[in-house]
């Protein structure tokens, strides 16, 4: 499949003409492969020059666009548990969103009849994918694959010096349900699940093994710890004595919540004084291994929120 953020182009498609017989041949072109001429394990890792090494050392915490992103979904839960209105994740930022991103234009690519685990299959995607984009004018491809693909076209892509300028390999999501539905495994969510009806028995065990994105991304969303958390959260904002003489937050977010007035919910949750706090709160439980436990299971749903938020917003 081919993404594009911007109006469709016209590739010439116009001209072809349909057939007249009921079923469609797939011309033997289009089954050719081009050979990778590589072997599996024996290629030597590298690196593109523009790689840094503070890419994956630093902290990316304090940048404006994830605590604006932080902040959003803050606000959502604090709608959640101070209204009887239960509006999604989804509905909640369509509502609220001010990003306005290039409408997509979506093309299927043809099907490739062979193991997708090869080589030389990976290498004729690659291949195809960039005349495509050739075509279209642009610079880079952006594939998108599973675990299992990600390690064969890196060594793909270190092999080909010339696929190190263009080729973008990325993870795709699933694998991200994988990993939170193993870190929350017998720890009781399944039954949580189940008996409040959100999911049923087979679809709870679906999620857990990451085997549903959809419901596991549903699922992941409610975020019903916050529910528990929110509470303690405001009184420690409105009865800490540093909290009242160090930060105005107590009244702004008091006032925020009863005038149910986001842009200037949002402003506070980003700002410092609301992070030391939420800091302070989370360092005040650090002894408590039960909450250790469910808090890093809450920014596992933060980072998978973000990751979503990048996706839609074309970050």
């Amino acid at each position: 499949m081919q993404l594009q953020r911007r109006p469709s182009v016209d590739m010439g498609l116009q001209n072809l003409k349909p057939v007249k017989g009921s079923t469609t041949r797939v011309p033997a072109i289009m089954e050719e492969l081009i050979p990778a001429d590589i072997r599996e394990g024996m290629v030597e890792r590298k690196s593109t020059s523009s790689t840094q090494k503070d890419w994956f050392v630093a902290s990316d915490s304090d940048k404006p666009e994830v605590l604006k992103a932080n902040a959003c979904d803050l606000a959502f839960f604090f709608g959640r548990n101070d209204s009887d209105e239960r509006i999604g994740w989804t509905n909640f930022n369509q509502k609220h969103s001010t990003v306005e991103p290039e409408v997509t234009s979506i093309g299927y690519m043809p099907i490739v009849q062979s193991p997708a685990h090869e080589f030389d299959t990976l290498n004729t995607v690659v291949l195809r994918c960039k005349y495509v984009a050739n075509v279209l004018g642009q610079q880079y491809v952006v594939l998108t694959v599973d675990e299992a693909l990600y390690c064969k076209l890196m060594e793909l892509k270190w092999a080909k010096s010339d696929y190190q300028d263009f080729l973008i390999v990325r993870l795709g999501g699933l694998h991200t349900i994988l990993v939170i539905g193993k870190h929350i495994n017998s720890s009781g969510m399944l039954e949580a699940w189940v008996e409040s009806n959100i999911l049923g028995p087979k679809a709870a065990e679906k999620v857990l093994a990451g085997k549903s994105y959809a419901r596991g991304i549903r699922a992941h969303k409610l975020q019903a710890m916050w529910r528990i958390l929110m509470p303690q959260l405001i009184s420690l904002v409105k009865t800490n004595v540093r909290v009242k003489k160090n930060c105005s937050c107590k009244k702004m977010l008091e006032e925020s919540m009863q005038e149910k007035n986001l842009s200037k919910l949002i402003s506070i949750l980003e700002s410092k004084n609301f992070i030391d706090v939420l800091d302070g709160f989370v360092a005040s439980k650090e002894s408590d291994g039960n909450f250790r436990f469910w808090w890093s299971y809450m920014e596992m749903v933060q980072i998978l929120l973000q990751f979503i938020r990048a996706q839609r917003d074309g970050m």
